[in-house]
């Protein structure tokens, strides 16, 4: 019986290891991806991101505001198709580059979205902000795709540590929260991308 409790352990270390090992690879290719980009398009007009990237899925414009969020998606190493690309613009002019994805911790992300669209759901913005205990939101943005609105959140337990998290309420036409999700930074030019 020892022996067979020992033989599970060392399974759990390894596994744990595994995945601390796997984790840090992703964070040197999300790094190095956006580092290889940025230099490429940094300063430049949107349309430089276009040629790059290939077609936008959506932009997000900033509500009384003047920047935009234009999201790709990652063609090359992304096998679950929930990374993205998000190049912000202010006056047509590319000003960071980061790599996104949606659900990045399912083991966190998703009980914390189930939390949070049970208190929200149906709830306009400020309703919103005023139930949930994020402060207020880092983003209020308009989708050019759907014109609907978005508010996003830091969602990072202790803000000193671990790259950026956030989560974004989706709201539908008549303005009520119909959707909660979190995205995870892998890498991005600015400390803080929103």
């Amino acid at each position: 019986m020892a022996s067979v409790l020992a033989c599970c352990f060392l399974q759990i270390g390894c596994f744990a290891a595994a995945s601390v090992g796997i984790s840090l690879v992703g964070r040197v290719v999300d790094d190095a991806d956006v580092k290889d980009h940025a230099e490429e398009l940094l300063g430049k007009d949107i349309s430089a991101a276009d040629e790059r990237f290939g077609e936008w899925i959506d932009v997000n414009r900033e509500v009384n505001g003047p920047r935009a969020w234009y999201i790709y998606p990652v063609k090359h190493l992304n096998f679950l198709g929930k990374d993205r690309y998000v190049v912000e613009v202010q006056g047509n002019k590319i000003i960071a580059i980061t790599r996104a994805e949606k659900t990045s911790d399912p083991k966190t992300d998703i009980p914390r979205a189930l939390i949070i669209a049970s208190s929200v759901d149906g709830k306009t913005p400020k309703e919103c902000e005023a139930e949930l205990d994020l402060g207020k939101p880092l983003l209020t943005a308009r989708s050019d795709k759907t014109g609907l609105l978005s508010q996003t959140y830091d969602a990072r337990l202790i803000e000193e540590l671990g790259r950026p998290r956030y989560c974004v309420l989706r709201f539908n036409e008549d303005e009520k929260c119909t959707k909660v999700e979190f995205l995870g930074v892998g890498a991005s030019t600015k400390e803080k991308p929103i």
